[in-house]
């Protein structure tokens, strides 16, 4: 997710990236080489701006100065940053998933303004190497199960987690370009 502050004078991906390109910016993110900063060199190399990354040790240090203005703009997950968008005091301007975010319809994809642009976070189960097959298979469908318990889901901020990986050989797949 791609959030501003309010006080930030740009409400879609096109205003933000011609603010960027007009004034300095920086944006902030929970820490050099993640997922979220590494969203944010995307868009800046996709969009053409020169915004600068301010890291920090994790979601709530960034939020804490995007949400005091310290820092304009941050790329964030979704769980971490929904709770102060749906108040008000974040606004999100895009979504870095290929498609719309079902828990914020509203809320463009930045492939919508820039196309090609897609960076997502995913979390996988792991167990150690020599695991027998009867093992892994066990463990696997006892994840799926409880990712499909609508329990597990109601309580999964801001919406269920939306699971592709139906087989655990799914996994060796995550990482090549689709």
């Amino acid at each position: 997710m791609l959030a501003v502050h309010p006080d930030v004078p740009a409400t879609t991906v096109q205003e933000l990236i011609d603010l960027a390109k007009s004034e300095p910016m920086s944006y902030a993110s929970s820490g050099n080489a993640t997922p979220l900063h590494l969203s944010g060199e995307l868009f800046k190399s996709m969009a053409g701006v020169d915004i600068t990354h301010i890291p920090y040790k994790g979601s709530g240090p960034a939020l804490t100065d995007v949400l005091g203005n310290q820092v304009p703009m941050i790329f964030d997950n979704l769980p971490s940053a929904s709770a102060h968008i749906s108040s008000g005091k974040l606004r999100a301007i895009g979504v870095t998933t290929a498609e719309r975010s079902p828990a914020f319809p509203d809320v463009p994809a930045i492939a919508e303004t820039l196309p090609g642009y897609e960076t997502y976070s995913w979390n996988a189960l792991f167990a150690p190497a020599g695991t027998p097959p009867e093992v892994v298979d066990t463990l696997a469908k006892a994840a799926q199960s409880a990712m499909a318990d609508p329990k597990v889901a109601e309580k999964w901020p801001p919406s269920p987690p939306q699971s592709s990986a139906a087989a655990p050989t799914n996994s060796r797949n995550m990482s090549r370009p689709r």
